[in-house]
């Protein structure tokens, strides 16, 4: 029975964690629907991104959305579009293209653009040029999306590695991959190995860029998840609760990213509260006096 129920709790914890991913794509993506798509990538400034309240992966007139990318305008230095060839930026601008596809969920057409940049990267001998690691983790959320989680992991502990390696490369932006290679990992079932990631992303993540900032925020949430997955109740809700108030004060009590840790606060508060339920009957079965009887 207690195997069956943890059965069940990862089943609705990799649940939680889809639907964070695709409500947060979906806000994203209402945000951004008044664009039109020949704006897409119309200057140079457009291969650089940032934003101080959503996971959005471009700054310009698309801002395209996905995960906890949003870190990543220090990637690309200002003038880096006037010393990278037409090639390094057009394969660039195709990777912010198929961000923005995905943000609208067309996911196949993000996934061919992405893999089609991937391709120029690598025809280029530049797979580990800050542009193709941002496609890389562009194309691994695609596939988390699409219900690919073990090769999205496998795409995006490769970008950890590159990253970590790189000089030019931010903490922040080694622990937002991490954090995505976190939630892909959850998704694949491997809740051990995603807690320890999710936590070592968390903890560095704050320490980066703020415990309050919303990206921080979302990946204590996730750990709160994988916490959760494992059986541990109240170290899960530890987690989920001060993401959820941080959320709602940085974002707004109706923000989506807000209201999807809520439910999962309110869902592992609703298990926890059974599973106390469930114990009790075994605990009185076991008084002294009842054995006495």
């Amino acid at each position: 029975a207690n195997a069956a129920t943890r059965a069940a709790s990862a089943d609705q914890t990799s649940i939680l964690a889809s639907h964070l991913e695709q409500t947060r794509l979906r806000a994203d993506s209402s945000a951004d629907e008044s664009t039109p798509p020949e704006t897409i990538a119309s200057s140079d400034s457009e291969l650089c991104h940032q934003d101080q309240d959503e996971d959005v992966l471009d700054e310009g007139h698309a801002q395209t959305a996905s995960s906890s990318a949003s870190d990543d305008a220090d990637l690309l230095d200002d003038d880096a579009g006037s010393s990278a060839s037409i090639e390094e930026r057009l394969f660039a601008a195709t990777s912010v293209a198929g961000a923005s596809l995905l943000a609208r969920a067309r996911r196949r057409d993000a996934d061919a653009l992405l893999r089609a940049a991937l391709r120029g990267f690598e025809a280029l001998q530049l797979l580990t040029h800050p542009d193709a690691l941002l496609a890389s983790r562009r194309l691994a959320l695609t596939l988390l999306a699409d219900g690919h989680p073990a090769a999205a992991e496998k795409l995006l502990t490769g970008v950890v590695h590159a990253l970590s390696q790189s000089p030019d490369a931010t903490m922040a932006q080694v622990h937002a991959a991490q954090a995505e290679q976190g939630r892909a990992l959850l998704a694949a079932g491997r809740v051990a190995e995603a807690c320890s990631v999710l936590a070592e992303a968390s903890k560095g993540l704050a320490a980066a860029r703020g415990a309050d900032h919303p990206d921080a925020l979302e990946v204590e949430a996730h750990w709160g998840l994988a916490l959760g997955a494992l059986g541990r109740a109240d170290a899960s809700i530890a987690r989920l609760r001060p993401a959820h108030s941080g959320l709602a004060k940085a974002l707004g009590d109706g923000h989506p990213r807000t209201l999807t840790v809520a439910c999962a606060l309110a869902l592992a508060l609703a298990r926890d509260v059974t599973d106390a339920a469930q114990a009790t009957p075994a605990a009185s079965a076991a008084r002294p006096g009842d054995l006495a009887e």
